[in-house]
């Protein structure tokens, strides 16, 4: 998975420490270790609503600069994302769901993904 993402075949010294965590009083301790470790970057794909702002703020004081994956974080104070609009994946969600209400076999309706990706930063 990681050979051909983000440049590694060409031969940029990237390396990826993926951290799941399956409580939230672990993300605490997990983001201090990554401060200590010294990153480059913090990429943040995805992670609970209810730890938006504490995520930031731990990035924010072990000075770990983070891309998110959406821009929640970045209106929390977040230094950027790049992925879609949230609302935007709402909207066509609901219009999905309002064809299959009006009789549409969800089979026959294409699925799109979002073909318009965004960026922000502080």
């Amino acid at each position: 998975m990681v050979g051909g993402f983000f440049g590694v075949e060409a031969g940029y010294p990237i390396s990826f420490g993926p951290n799941l965590n399956r409580h939230p009083d672990d993300l605490g301790a997990a983001l201090v270790a990554m401060g200590q470790a010294r990153p480059d970057a913090l990429f943040v794909f995805a992670m609970p609503a209810d730890q938006l702002n504490r995520i930031v703020e731990i990035a924010a004081r072990n000075r770990l600069p983070a891309v998110y994956g959406f821009r929640e974080p970045v209106d929390a104070g977040g230094l950027m994302f790049f992925g879609p609009k949230l609302p935007d994946l709402w909207r066509g969600a609901a219009n999905y769901v309002d064809k299959i209400l009006k009789g549409a076999k969800p089979g026959d309706s294409p699925w799109n993904s979002p073909t318009l990706s965004n960026w922000s930063s502080i």
